[in-house]
This record gives C-alpha cells, structure tokens and sequence, in this order.
C-alpha cells in the first residue's frame, strides 16, 4: 500500500515483506537491509523499526524466528507496541530474494519524507519569516544540507546503492 497524497511517502506492505524475509533468511535479508544502508529510523512504522531492531538483535545472537522476536518483545515489554503475536506471526514475504529490493523501497520512501519534510520547514519559514531574509535563507541551506547527509547511504550514494 503505497500513501495517499495527502500523506507522507510509505509503503507499509513493503515494511512487511522485508520482515518476512528477515524472518525466512535472516543472515541473507539483513545483509542486503545493510548494503542499501537501511535504518531503523527508515520505517514508516514504528513498530516495524522495533521488529527490525529486535530481528537484527537476536540474529547477532544466533537465533531468529517468529517466536524468539515475541519473546524478546515481551521481554522488553515492547510485544504490543510492535503490534502484538498474532501481527508479528502474520508477516508474509512473496519472495526473500526481493530483499534488497524491499530495503531500497524502504530507504526511498524514507528520503522522500525527509524531502517533504524539509519542504514543509522551508515553506514554515518562508511563510512565518521569523528571522532577516539574508538568516533564513542560510537556514533552508542548512536544511537542505542536512537532508541530503542524512539520504546518503552506503558508498555515498543517494536512494538507489549501487
């Protein structure tokens, strides 16, 4: 499900089929989340940042399955905020070798909200004009400066690694 208009860029269903994959090919999924420079901060969906968090957690450990990821969640008392057993256990993934893709759609949709978000301020100051135009213009650079740093991933590419 990719957002409406209206709404920030996300794609909720790739959110998912990234974690079903996490799930099916830990080591394989997790390597390609890694290559494109995935972030926890990049999922539109808190609670699947903190699926991801716990997946990537446990498989530094050995271990990742449905199962263990509730455990660990309840044992951080963290397992309905991340939506719960029946949510976590309903992850599908058509294809784990889609991974990478998955990420990149992730990271993309990410960017993409970090754009409209630095639009947003930009507009917010121009609007507003709290400070002399000379200032506010050294600030929207700023901000457009740092939204790029905070886009560019592994390699120093932006949105699609290489």
């Amino acid at each position: 499900m990719t957002s409406p208009t209206n709404e920030p860029p996300y794609n909720l269903d790739t959110e998912i089929a990234l974690l079903g994959a996490c799930l099916r090919t830990p080591a394989e999924a997790l390597a390609a989340a890694e290559e494109v420079g995935l972030r926890t901060s990049d999922f539109y969906a808190e609670r699947h940042g903190l699926v991801y968090d716990t997946i990537k957690y446990l498989h530094e450990r050995g271990a990742v399955d449905e199962l263990a990821v509730i455990n660990e969640l309840k044992a951080r008392r963290k397992l309905t905020a991340a939506g719960g057993s029946g949510y976590i256990m309903s992850y599908d993934c058509p294809f784990t070798g889609n991974a990478r893709a998955y990420a990149d759609e992730i990271v993309d949709q990410a960017i993409l909200r970090s754009m409209v978000e630095t639009g947003a301020e930009i507009t917010r100051l121009g609007m507003d004009h709290p400070d002399k135009v000379k200032t506010l213009v050294e600030r929207c650079s700023g901000l457009t400066e740092t939204m790029v740093r905070n886009s560019q991933r592994v390699n120093g590419v932006i949105g699609d690694a290489a």
